[in-house]
């Protein structure tokens, strides 16, 4: 008799026992929903602050063309990772006609970004030079070259491409000729204020001229894998 009472309070024990169990699970669960819905509302937040804070420069000033340096913090980093604006001429010749120009950048985001436009005109047979300059492109680095890319097909007029890669980073020349009229644009980590007349309107696909990135005259790949950015020749 008295190993049947055992076997009862046991018994007992064990269905006492888990009410509390199903609480605590269920409280488990409460705090883990709990935090997947604050996780879910806080990162949109979370991710707009980034955007939000910040250094910005914009200018449409043409004497501050050619000036890339003390506007945000590492401005440099432009000619560091990504272009060496081979596209842009150097300096603003007395015999251009400037139809727009703007310049943009910023701090704001995971990576800094730039905007450069300039659209010209030129004199017919110094816009001649221009295009033969443009169509001669060519960056090298430990034996190996990459040469610009015409491309005819992806945007409104035909382009000199120095850059265009998977995640939009891009950079090229559109030839006017009609007009003896050239627009170099550049945008790295988005358009900005951009008109996006100025970007392709199909998708561009560059062959064996391309790799996993998209196409950087700028870029290449050492024998260990890492990617380094070269100037010109």
């Amino acid at each position: 008799m008295s190993f049947s009472h055992t076997e009862d309070n046991l018994s007992a024990k064990r269905k006492s026992r888990l009410p509390v169990a199903v609480i605590v699970i269920l409280a488990v669960v409460g705090v883990a929903v709990a935090a997947t819905i604050l996780f879910a509302v806080a990162l949109p937040a979370i991710a707009g602050s980034l955007f939000l804070f910040g250094e910005t420069f914009e200018t449409r000033f043409l004497a501050d063309y050619g000036l890339y340096e003390g506007h945000i913090e590492e401005e440099d980093a432009l000619f560091e990772q990504n272009s060496q604006l081979l596209v842009f001429p150097e300096e603003l010749s007395a015999d251009m006609q400037v139809n727009d120009y703007y310049y943009a950048c910023s701090t704001k985001g995971l990576d800094n970004s730039y905007q450069l436009l300039l659209d010209y005109q030129l004199p017919p047979e110094k816009f001649r030079q221009e295009v033969r300059r443009l169509e001669a492109l060519s960056v090298n680095y430990n034996g190996q070259t990459k040469r610009v890319i015409y491309d005819t097909e992806s945007f409104e007029y035909p382009a000199y491409v120095t850059v265009y890669t998977t995640h939009g980073d891009c950079e090229y020349a559109l030839i006017d000729e009609e007009n003896n009229r050239i627009i170099a644009v550049l945008a790295m980590h988005g358009h900005g204020s951009l008109d996006e007349s100025l970007f392709p309107k199909t998708p561009i696909d560059y062959g064996s001229e391309a790799d996993e990135l998209g196409f950087s005259i700028y870029l290449f790949e050492t024998k260990d894998g890492v990617w380094v950015t070269a100037g010109k020749m």
